[in-house]
């Protein structure tokens, strides 16, 4: 995978065609417009580039209301590769990008550094300050330089447009199955495993405490059957997100039980993909009762799904 940022892409790049988003998920849409732009740059016999940026542009201009990420840079950087794009050039989202009007962004970024021929974009698809252009406005800057502007038909799953939002709005409530149908494989959290109180060890259940990068999204509390990486290899898992109410508990823990591991990983990063919400948090009436409720978790979970191993994709 060739990944470049902005300022020094330019001499890499001869004739391209170029896509433009966060692709935050890369989910089933992305997919389509990612296969689209494939083809275009196989029809000039170019390269097909991905821009995308280093953050949401709420970050940087409604940080209140920046939504939290699907995926971190590494995921979507991984992705993206998986979807077999020739370049992705990844961006820092600033003030100065923000400023840029729709032909500015047009003539500076697509043209004199990523040498576009082709634009392929989404239904969605706005650019410049204030969200000003649109397709028609590309179209219309593309007239005056040669620059073909090509649009995608939205991806319907369950009769909706698939899109970030709507997958955040799955995950949150939980709904990780259905996350799952329109990201096209399970939803991955990944994160360091950090010391925790070891009361799971104490009932006989280890769990792996995770401490997870700032900004990502968090699936709605309860428990859920999913599979862990764990230096390289897949094993079933229970995974809960909650308080743990049972032992009092107050902020929101994420931590999995892996099956037929029991291996000292303290530091080390390991991935969760999201398989099914098996039931709520809870307080049980005795520790007892709690241990009783996590043998019938066990039961229901799966092996781990090969293509799971060793990345998201």
């Amino acid at each position: 995978m060739s990944v470049y940022d902005l300022e020094s892409v330019s001499g890499e790049l001869t004739r391209t065609a170029v896509t433009v988003g966060m692709f935050d998920g890369v989910h089933l849409g992305h997919r389509a417009l990612l296969e689209a732009l494939r083809e275009e740059a196989r029809r000039i016999h170019g390269q097909s580039v991905v821009l995308t940026f280093d953050r949401h542009p709420s970050v940087t201009l409604r940080p209140e209301k920046a939504p939290k990420f699907i995926n971190t840079l590494e995921q979507r950087l991984a992705a993206l590769d998986g979807a077999g794009v020739d370049a992705i050039v990844v961006a820092t989202f600033d003030r100065a990008i923000s400023e840029m009007s729709p032909r500015e962004f047009f003539e500076e970024i697509l043209l004199r550094r990523l040498k576009t021929a082709v634009v392929v974009v989404g239904p969605d698809f706005r650019f410049g300050k204030n969200r000003a252009g649109d397709f028609a406005t590309m179209s219309e800057l593309g007239l005056e330089r040669g620059v073909a502007a090509v649009a995608i038909a939205p991806i319907r799953v369950d009769e909706a447009p698939v899109s970030s939002t709507r997958i955040r709005t799955l995950l949150r409530h939980g709904a990780v199955e259905q996350a799952g149908k329109l990201l096209g494989r399970p939803f991955v959290l990944e994160g360091v495993v950090v010391k925790g109180a070891g009361l799971g060890k104490k009932l006989g259940f280890p769990t792996a405490n995770l401490q997870i990068e700032d900004g990502q999204l968090i699936p709605g509390q309860g428990v859920y059957s999913a599979d862990a990486v764990a230096r390289n290899s897949a094993y079933p898992a229970v995974a809960s997100i909650g308080s743990r109410p049972t032992v009092g508990g107050t902020g929101v823990v994420v931590e999995a039980h892996i099956v037929g591991f029991d291996e000292d990983i303290y530091g080390e990063h390991i991935r969760l993909g999201f398989r099914a919400r098996l039931r709520d948090q809870r307080k049980f009436a005795s520790l007892d009762a709690l241990v009783e409720q996590m043998r019938r978790d066990l039961e229901t979970v799966p092996q781990p799904q090969p293509a799971f191993v060793p990345h998201p994709d």
